[in-house]
């Protein structure tokens, strides 16, 4: 025969699967060899529940809503030599499911004083109450100077002379009590130590100061704590003796500060500066499918379409492998410089007024980037080579003298040979490999924005 049960007390079952309730099966020994326990379990519920009990692939047992569930659970097992399957069941059980204890946040808190004056040594308890009275909302104790004061369960304990706030904390609410712990009064006689006052600067812009103690004796440590207005931070923060001497500093961070009293009186002064405000880098979208994020073109490409150096060929390509027309190249040029507009006369034939380039040869001819390929022709449809695309960069420069190695394939002689010593030691081309340039190869639209982008985006 075979027994089942839930075994739990029935008062702590949860609605909800998380918190199902877990069956134990009890399988009596008088099955025979060879039987077999079948799975899973069955569960059948009884009509006098309210609520519904079910259960899991798992063997869980959970209900949907709170109530009382009555139900048997039943196994099944097989006898090997007829194959004839049997049910057994377990006696009824009764479950309560009740919900989970809901949280009730506090939204409200005080404290039964809002100051206190303790002398060393000395203690007092401090009452928290929270509303509402119900709420599940542990208060948190807190001291912000325990070396001063330390608090637990409300009791204050008074450390050392000086200032601090205890802060009683309830979820999302807090309150605050301001503790002065001073020296116990003398009882007589002449040997008490003098303490001395600690004076901060009444003049200072932009920022607070506030000290702890506000007089101390000789060797105790004081506490400086900085508060910048908005928009600030501290720039210096200075402390002097009754002669003017500078007192070392600790800094203990967050804007806390720390000294040793002298014997004297002393002075506390702190200037404030504004904050320079980093400026956000806007994040580019890349509206190109064939401009890859790993491609050595990528950032380049985005600054140039956002700088309106360049667009696409079409709205979703850039075709960064498609060589470039000297058009091209003295336009993304022009553009770069700003799209200045120039009153020069040109010769070239090849240059109608209202093509889109017209201004730009214009401008660049006016500024010796370019003289054309002839004296009366430009060729604007000629694709432009590595060579005269570093050389156009190079007098747009201003033509730079630059001394150096170059590559095995640039000319001491060539036009471009001081252009290309330029461009590598600006670190805008490296080459095409250690010792070739190969300056008379086309260059390409995604090399020219890549040449752009390290010249000026700098």
């Amino acid at each position: 025969m075979i027994n089942v049960s839930a075994d739990l007390p029935v008062t702590n079952a949860y609605i909800g699967k998380e918190n199902a309730v877990v069956p134990t099966v009890f399988v009596d020994s008088r099955l025979t060899v060879g039987e077999e326990l079948n799975t899973p379990l069955v569960l059948l519920n009884l009509n006098d529940g309210t609520t519904t009990a079910k259960l899991t692939d798992d063997n869980r047992i959970y209900a949907d809503r709170p109530g009382m569930a009555r139900f048997i659970l039943g196994t099944s097992y097989t006898l090997p030599q007829t194959k004839q399957t049997y049910t057994m069941y377990s006696e009824p059980i009764t479950v309560t499911f009740t919900a989970l204890t809901e949280e009730i946040p506090a939204d409200g808190i005080t404290l039964d004083k809002d100051s206190l004056t303790l002398y060393v040594d000395e203690q007092e308890k401090l009452t928290a109450a929270v509303t509402p009275a119900d709420s599940t909302d542990l208060v948190i104790w807190s001291s912000d100077n325990e070396e001063v004061a330390t608090v637990e369960n409300g009791i204050v304990t008074a450390h050392r002379r000086g200032e601090a706030t205890i802060t009683a904390t309830a979820g999302n609410v807090s309150a605050s009590c301001q503790v002065e712990v001073i020296r116990r009064p003398s009882s007589g006689g002449d040997h008490d130590d003098p303490d001395y006052t600690v004076t901060v600067d009444k003049d200072m812009e932009n920022g607070t100061v506030t000290v702890s103690p506000k007089r101390a004796e000789k060797g105790d440590t004081v506490t400086i704590t900085v508060k910048p207005n908005k928009g600030y931070e501290l720039d210096e923060l200075i402390v002097t003796d009754s002669k003017g001497r500078e007192i070392d500093l600790r800094e203990k961070g967050d804007n806390k500060f720390t000294f040793k009293m002298p014997g004297s009186k002393v002075t506390v002064e702190a200037t404030f500066r504004a904050v320079e405000e980093t400026p956000e880098v806007p994040q580019l979208v890349n509206p190109f499918v064939d401009v890859n994020e790993n491609a050595y073109y990528h950032d380049a490409v985005l600054w140039a379409v956002e700088k309106g150096i360049t667009g696409g060929t079409t709205a979703a390509t850039f075709s960064p492998d498609e060589a470039c027309t000297r058009a091209q190249m003295v336009t993304f040029l022009w553009h770069a410089a700003g799209s200045p507009v120039v009153n020069y006369a040109m010769s070239f034939t090849d240059v109608p007024a209202d093509a889109y380039y017209a201004e730009a040869v214009r401008w660049a001819v006016s500024q010796g980037i370019t003289a054309g390929t002839s004296a009366t022709t430009f060729s604007p449809n000629a694709t432009v080579t590595r060579g005269q695309t570093v050389t156009f960069l190079w007098r747009a420069a201003g033509s730079p003298v630059v001394a150096g190695d170059s590559f095995a394939d640039v000319a001491a002689d060539a036009y471009y040979a001081p252009a290309v010593a330029w461009a590598v030691r600006e670190g805008i081309t490296s080459g095409v490999g250690a010792e070739t340039f190969a300056p008379s190869a086309d260059c390409t639209r995604g090399q020219i924005v890549t040449f752009l982008y390290r010249d000026m985006a700098k």
